[in-house]
């Protein structure tokens, strides 16, 4: 981000589901919330069923990423 500044760019705006690689969306991110935080499915089996980390998981669940 840094040499953007220097050079005056805007890094590209690929954030959420606004990245063509993104795996998630809205309506994913807060059916993951609702069957974790009701105890459906613990964060290993939701990162299986969605094709990402558990690390990704607990970012979602614990509010640090995908904030409305």
């Amino acid at each position: 981000i840094h040499s953007f500044r220097v050079l005056g760019r805007k890094p590209a705006d690929v954030s959420r589901e606004k990245n063509p690689k993104s795996k998630l969306n809205e309506n994913k991110i807060s059916i993951i919330r609702q069957a974790y935080n009701k105890g459906y499915l613990n964060q290993p089996e939701l990162a299986n069923i969605f094709g990402v980390t558990q690390v990704t998981i607990s970012s979602i669940v614990l509010n640090k990423s995908w904030i409305n």
